[in-house]
């Protein structure tokens, strides 16, 4: 078979059976051989026995004529003595390769044997050899058959002319010289292949290295010689990731009679990757593998199509994906191709007609259109019954034997309107009805629009705005940036589809929009769709809202300014009455309840500081804490000091206040109790882990004896600290060793 470039293109069956052909001479020869060795050898036993030679007594040379007919009998080969003319004696043998029994051939001048070509070269040979002073002589001839065809034989003689005699033997090699001549064709014919085929050729011993390949190999790899190549090994032209994979395979090969099929990536010269199918299988000689050979076609332009038609299926599935109905992409044969979910989930599948997965039809619709544009006649629409649903349905040229089918369910329209035949214009009027801007535009300018895109651009009709730029549309202040974002999309990069700006209407005004775009191809190429609606009226509304919000954190901020207020006029009457008493005790509780009120009032005017009312920085907060403590409970505790380490974590009021009242128990209890000398340090550190915080509180004065039970206490305090940290739903922990700490963790915020 040829190709269109003229070479001769072999199938891989074909290349099989002429290597099956070749391999099957060779071991028919060998064969042979082996079976003529055999024979020779049985046969010499046997004559042997027969003819019984005694063996001559040392310095008698000269064999008797008996023993002279043992040995021409005994001979397979044509064993003969002539004169120059004549045969004088001829081994039986000659009955067999010749078809003369001895005396017709004495009878014959045996140059009326010899074929008529090879009478002068025979003559020529032997007069050169003598007159060199060869005494023995070989050449090849070719003898005629009894029955008329010429057999080849090869002569080893021995001439004395000085007797006239000729001492010769023959052997029949026309067989042998057939098979090696079959041979030599196979292996020209099998050279002709696969120096012609198209398909790369390659042979690789057992141990990986290369020992052939043709030149249609050396084009896949870019090599312009074999010697490039020869004697590497087959990793040179394996990518990394496959050769592991092909090295398995080398040596399953190896090991097992077995042909293997498949693809794999390829190496070039330059470093280029290729891809190519192959198929491979073991070489065996003398029943032991000695190689790999197998073909190889490139399939690299085969992949490249795929890659692109890969991308292509994204643009088509895109567009599929933004129809609201069912939508298709068929053959001319109307074999489904690519299709959206809706087509999917009424049991549309790919590789099958649209009739037969969708319809459950032996044959197309009868109302189908698709032969009409696959005639040439372009788009069609019908509204039509099928499977017991009314459609409106279309067909739309695609691509070369391709086209579009999509269809909207118009069922319950059709049932609630009299008219059916209007469906196109009821659904566009659906469409322009609609209050949100539907506009197609491509390379920035309008093409398509709906009539809720006119009012919004403030256009009359149309065709005023098709062909417009874009950015008419848009507002100074936001032209740059929807065209970087317009931009990115249409060059495929990551660009938000969902985002607002400011329009301009054609009588200069402006208004907020809302814009959903994507891109979309067209069968006229790519195009960018957009969902606009004017946001106005919320923007508006959001600015009530904003404002309103301004005036409840204004009114907030003042509550929370006149409960700090109401809670220090609390606190000032309990320091009053705290100074006013005598009773020691009773003024101890007052200024207790003093701290534990400071502490809430502090939250509170935290909180009329801060901008977000939700919650409190609890560095800053913890900070003035401490010190206003320090300050209002410090005398004589000149020498104590605190040391912090706060993370900066917000808390909400619920929470503040709570961690704030077990800081005023810890602090006022240590200062208190923990440093009877007057000295010492305090230690507060407060961390966040995920959604856990710890506080740490600890002090070097006098630990908390023993025998107190933290949980179960008895002082109001310790109470306090403990229904505090269930509000903060957290866990306390102690440690008496080297003073006291308190470990609290919560995870309230």
């Amino acid at each position: 078979m040829k190709s269109s470039a003229g070479k001769t293109v072999v199938s891989v069956d074909e290349k099989k059976e002429t290597m099956k052909k070749k391999t099957a001479i060779k071991n028919n020869i060998k064969k042979k051989s082996v079976k003529k060795k055999a024979l020779k050898k049985a046969v010499s036993k046997k004559n042997l026995k027969q003819a019984n030679i005694k063996k001559k007594p040392p310095g008698e040379s000269a064999p008797s004529p008996e023993e002279l007919d043992n040995l021409f009998g005994l001979s397979m080969d044509l064993m003969c003595v002539s004169s120059m003319t004549h045969f004088l004696k001829v081994s039986p043998s000659c009955k067999d390769i010749l078809g003369y029994t001895e005396s017709e051939l004495k009878k014959v001048p045996f140059l009326d044997l010899i074929h008529p070509d090879d009478i002068k070269p025979t003559s020529d040979i032997i007069e050169e050899k003598l007159k060199e002073g060869i005494p023995a002589i070989s050449f090849v001839n070719r003898y005629r058959h009894k029955d008329g065809s010429y057999r080849t034989l090869e002569w080893m003689t021995m001439p004395v002319p000085e007797k006239g005699l000729l001492y010769a033997v023959a052997r029949d090699i026309t067989e042998s010289k057939r098979i090696k001549k079959a041979l030599s064709e196979s292996e020209s014919r099998f050279e002709e292949i696969i120096s012609s085929t198209e398909a790369g050729y390659f042979f690789i011993n057992r141990e990986g290295l290369f020992q052939d390949v043709n030149r249609a190999w050396l084009d896949m790899h870019g090599y312009s010689h074999k010697e490039e190549i020869i004697g590497k090994h087959f990793s040179t032209t394996q990518v990394d990731m496959d050769l592991a994979e092909s090295q398995e395979l080398v040596q399953a090969l190896a090991n097992e009679i077995k042909v293997q099929s498949g693809e794999f990536s390829r190496l070039r010269k330059d470093s280029s990757v290729g891809f190519h199918t192959f198929t491979v299988h073991p070489v065996i000689r003398d029943d032991d593998v000695v190689g790999i050979e197998g073909f190889i076609i490139d399939i690299t332009e085969r992949k490249k199509m795929e890659k692109a038609l890969a991308q292509k299926g994204r643009h088509i599935q895109q567009l599929l994906d933004a129809f609201p109905c069912f939508a298709m992409i068929l053959t001319s044969d109307r074999e489904i191709v690519a299709l959206n979910k809706v087509a999917k989930e009424m049991g549309g599948v790919i590789g099958k007609t649209c009739f037969e997965s969708l319809a459950s039809f032996d044959g197309p619709c009868s109302w189908c259109k698709a032969d009409m544009v696959c005639a040439g006649e372009g788009f069609q629409h019908i509204n039509a019954w099928g499977g017991g649903v009314y459609w409106d349905a279309y067909w739309v040229p695609f691509d070369k034997d391709l086209y579009l089918h999509f269809a909207f369910d118009i069922t319950e329209r059709k049932n609630a309107e009299a008219a059916i035949i209007n469906s196109e214009k009821r659904f566009r009027q659906i469409i322009n009805g609609s209050p949100i801007a539907i506009v197609l535009s491509r390379d920035g300018k309008f093409i398509s629009m709906n009539d809720a895109a006119l009012k919004i651009a403030g256009a009359i009709s149309k065709e005023e705005l098709t062909g417009k730029p874009f950015s008419d549309f848009i507002a100074p202040e936001s032209r740059d940036e929807v065209a970087a974002k317009h931009i990115r999309r249409t060059d495929g990069y990551s660009s938000p589809d969902h985002y607002e700006a400011m329009g301009l209407r054609s009588d200069g005004t402006k208004f907020p929009f809302e814009i959903h775009s994507n891109t979309i191809a067209l069968q006229d190429g790519m195009a960018t769709i957009a969902f606009i609606q004017d946001i106005t009226e919320r923007k508006n509304a959001e600015d009530k809202i904003k404002q309103s919000l301004r005036e409840k954190n204004v009114l907030l901020k003042e509550v929370h300014h006149r409960v700090k207020n109401n809670l220090g006029i609390i606190m000032a009457l309990l320091q009053l009455q705290s100074r006013a008493t005598s009773d020691t005790n009773a003024s101890a509780i007052l200024d207790d309840m003093h701290s534990r009120i400071m502490s809430m009032a502090l939250v509170h005017e935290k909180l009329y500081e801060a901008a977000d009312f939700s919650s409190i920085s609890l560095k800053t907060y913890i900070n003035v804490f401490v010190t206003n403590i320090f300050d209002s409970l410090g005398s004589g505790m000149e020498k104590v000091t605190y040391e912090l380490d706060i993370e900066d974590i917000a808390l909400s009021i619920d929470a503040m206040i709570p961690l704030g009242l077990i800081l005023n128990e810890l602090i006022t209890n240590s200062l208190r109790h923990a440093f009877r000398g007057g000295e010492g340090t305090i230690s507060i550190s407060l961390s966040a882990d995920g959604e856990e915080k710890t506080l740490v509180f600890s002090d070097d004065g006098v630990s908390i004896p023993e025998e107190v039970d933290i949980h179960n206490a008895k002082t109001l305090g310790l109470n306090i600290i403990n229904t505090l940290s269930g509000q903060l739903k957290g866990s306390i922990e102690i440690d008496r060793s080297g003073g006291t700490k308190f470990i609290i963790r919560f995870t309230r915020s």
